[in-house]
């Protein structure tokens, strides 16, 4: 029996081929396929992070945060729902994705070990790492008074949420779960 394609998902062009309202982007045309792991030409990690960094703002909703704007209401975001797998990707790894271990992968869709790697935008950075919190002020000041973000990351209460967030200055969103701990 023949395979059966599935017709592809039209989201929408948005606002394309303009910005969007809050600035986003048009997405590329072939962003689907970048981002499908099983497109064995087109798909890899490094091709669909490169498409998708410009809409990182769009799956959040930071709020009063110099660092990480969210955009999320922005009418371009939805073109860029297949980036849904390098956003769970970074996020499923620890602290400010960093690394991907794709021979842990086994695939050629993993083409990088690191994030930086391939992109090297530091207002990218700053959103991955700031975008998990409202406030972002005491996180700044506990950053500097570490001496620094390598050595905020070297603190072991860092890594301990339920010490870590149980600091009033170093809670995020109140519907965030680790708040209630």
């Amino acid at each position: 029996m023949p395979a059966v394609l599935l017709p592809v998902y039209d989201y929408g062009r948005g606002n394309c081929p303009s910005p969007g309202s809050l600035g986003v982007p048009c997405a590329p045309s072939n962003l689907s396929s970048l981002c499908n792991k099983f497109d064995r030409v087109n798909g890899r990690i490094s091709r669909c992070l490169l498409a998708c960094a410009p809409s990182f703002c769009c799956i959040h909703d930071a709020s009063q945060n110099e660092f990480a704007p969210s955009c999320n209401t922005d009418e371009n975001c939805r073109q860029y729902a297949p980036c849904y797998i390098v956003w769970w990707k970074l996020h499923d790894l620890v602290g400010p994705a960093s690394g991907f271990t794709p021979q842990q992968q086994g695939d050629d869709f993993f083409d990088i070990d690191m994030v930086q790697d391939v992109l090297t935008d530091e207002e990218f950075f700053a959103q991955l790492l700031f975008h998990h919190f409202d406030d972002v002020g005491p996180l700044i000041e506990t950053i500097r008074e570490a001496g620094g973000i390598d050595a905020f990351f070297a603190m072991p209460e860092v890594w301990n949420a339920t010490s870590f967030l149980s600091q009033p200055n170093n809670r995020t969103k109140k519907s965030h779960p680790a708040t209630r701990l």
